[in-house]
């Protein structure tokens, strides 16, 4: 009976491993175990499609089927999905194409924990380009230690740097004046008739010059006109006649400036007039250009007025410049104060000068026979000479030749100068074109205003449309140089200057002088016409005595000609080009006008 027991029990046994097995076994006979790479992904399928087809097999009983139900059951939501993760299962003999295309794209969800897991690590540093939160806070705590590196001044140490500067009494090392000494600068400064060594014009004096630049344009803030007097007498006292002849008097209803001026009555016998003042010792004058107002009732009856500077003794040694011919229409100056600005260079000498030793000075006038004509002088101011010296070279009336002849000779050493055109005469026998003008300007030479008729001539409104037609010709064409005017014949009045000043910042009169470039009146600018009969030696004469007073040159030509000129404005070409070639040799400094003034804010 027993052993009846047991085999029944081993019976029993084995048909329930025969049907596991052949459920199992037989029914998943296309799937085999695989042990794939770990760079591979699958993903098993198990359709229908898989399973051999078991309809003839006979059912197993109830009781298997719980068991094996069981079974399956339990190994795919255990063991399927463990090998699943650890893909230990791929198809067999059936190519599956989503398996083929994307095994290598994707990790498994194992995999992607293990890698995430990985860098999760509190303490990775990113393989060191970064510093963790830890690191930077210990940085930080490094930086505000108060002797960190010694780059920086922490807020205690600044406090206390700054503390120790504070007191009243600090003078930071001798380099800055206490707020008590600046005061006390200031207040031995305060005095109205301060002059500042006569280098500064006064607040009344800025205001003045202020509003006589108003019509300047580009140029009133760049002009080198300046107050730096190095002796100035307001001819208010000391002087005397000198000659004995007419009369000497203080004018205190007629002066320029202070509360008088001198004033000369020629005698009617054409003999010398003038008053005399001697200096308290000697003064150096070396350097330096003189600047004088002067006024004439008629300048028909005046035969000369001149300023004489004694170097030695009672002027045994003595400089002399005559003023009249400063002047291009004398009359249409009659009893009109006039600024004259004589350069060292217009000074001829008698005996053997020194200007390292003025001790006399002395204005005189001459008047026409039977005449007695009036002279006042004030205002008589020394001035320094510029640092350096300058040369423009101008073509007045728009010649042909300019184009022609005069460009070939200053471009070959690189020259650029101003065209003074009149524009009614472009395109006619003997002057530029229009083109011809545009070229030059475009090679880069300016191109300025002038005019066919000498401006005193004309009335009010035909002086003003003139000059205003004019600027409205080289404005609509965008000329460089376009600011600056020439008078006609270098005929000017006050009322022309001021008229002027409405269109132009620049106007270059005929004085046949150099020019200061320490002081200049924008309206009057001295320029030198080139005659036929001035040699080359003489104009190289005048370049020298630029150089040597640091004074600016501005040489006029006319017409340029290749042979022998016959009239006195043609100019030889082979001596013009003498006279450049000298320029170049000389080394000073060759520019247009405009270009020139502003070159001499660096002066």
């Amino acid at each position: 009976m027993k052993i009846r027991w047991k085999f029944f029990l081993a019976l029993f046994t084995g048909i329930i491993s025969i049907n596991a097995y052949y459920f199992y076994v037989f029914r998943y006979t296309l799937i085999e175990p695989s042990n794939p790479s770990a760079n591979e992904s699958i993903t098993p399928t198990l359709g229908a499609s898989k399973l051999p087809d078991t309809s003839s097999k006979t059912a197993p009983s109830s009781v298997v089927m719980d068991v094996i139900t069981y079974l399956v059951n339990n190994f795919e939501q255990t063991d399927l999905g463990k090998l699943l993760d650890s893909r230990y299962i791929k198809p067999g003999a059936e190519s599956d194409p989503l398996w083929a295309t994307s095994k290598n794209s994707y990790y498994t969800k194992t995999e992607t924990g293990n890698l995430l897991g990985a860098k999760a690590n509190t303490n990775h540093d990113h393989n060191s380009l970064y510093y963790s939160k830890t690191e930077s806070n210990t940085l930080l705590d490094t930086k505000a230690n108060t002797t960190g590196l010694s780059n920086y001044y922490t807020k205690t140490e600044v406090d206390s740097a700054l503390s120790g500067k504070s007191a009243s009494t600090h003078d930071h090392d001798d380099k800055y004046f206490t707020e008590t000494e600046t005061t006390a600068l200031l207040a031995n400064k305060s005095d109205t008739t301060h002059a500042h060594d006569d280098r500064y014009y006064t607040k009344a004096e800025t205001t003045t010059q202020i509003q006589s630049n108003t019509a300047l344009g580009g140029y009133s803030s760049v002009l080198p006109i300046q107050r730096n007097y190095v002796y100035i007498d307001q001819m208010e006292s000391g002087w005397s006649s000198f000659y004995g002849n007419g009369t000497i008097s203080y004018d205190t209803s007629d002066y320029k400036s202070g509360t008088s001026s001198v004033k000369v009555v020629t005698s009617n016998n054409a003999t010398n007039s003038g008053a005399r003042k001697t200096l308290s010792g000697t003064q150096d004058w070396s350097g330096k250009f003189i600047k004088i107002w002067v006024k004439v009732d008629n300048w028909s009856n005046i035969n000369e007025v001149r300023l004489l500077v004694s170097t030695n003794g009672q002027f045994v040694d003595h400089f002399q410049a005559s003023i009249r011919p400063l002047l291009t229409t004398p009359t249409d100056w009659n009893n009109q104060w006039i600024e004259f600005i004589i350069p060292t260079s217009h000074f001829t000498s008698v005996g053997s000068p020194n200007w390292s030793t003025v001790n006399q000075l002395i204005v005189r006038g001459i008047g026409n026979s039977g005449t007695t004509p009036s002279i006042w002088f004030d205002e008589y101011g020394v001035i320094s000479n510029s640092s350096r010296s300058m040369l423009s070279i101008t073509f007045d009336d728009g010649h042909s030749s300019d184009y022609t002849l005069a460009r070939q000779v200053m471009e070959s050493k690189g020259y650029k100068g101003n065209l003074f055109i009149i524009p009614s005469y472009l395109g006619t026998n003997g002057y530029m074109t229009q083109t011809q003008v545009d070229t030059m300007h475009n090679s880069g030479w300016e191109i300025s205003g002038h005019g066919e008729t000498n401006l005193t001539t004309l009335s009010a409104a035909d002086q003003e449309s003139n000059l205003s037609s004019t600027k409205q010709y080289l404005q609509s064409h965008g000329y460089r140089g376009a600011e600056i005017f020439a008078y006609p014949n270098g005929g000017v009045n006050p009322s022309i200057m001021t008229l002027t000043q409405k269109y132009y910042s620049l106007a270059r009169t005929i004085v046949n002088t150099n020019q200061p470039i320490s002081y200049m009146n924008p309206m009057t600018i001295h320029s030198r016409i080139v005659h036929d009969y001035d040699s080359t030696a003489t104009v190289q004469g005048w370049i020298d005595s630029a150089i040597a007073n640091k004074e600016w040159l501005i040489l006029t030509f006319h017409r340029i000609t290749p042979t022998a000129p016959s009239s006195s404005i043609e100019y030889l070409q082979s001596n013009f080009q003498t006279i450049v070639n000298y320029a170049s040799s000389s080394g000073i400094e060759v520019l247009p006008m405009s270009q020139a003034m502003r070159r001499m804010q660096s002066f």
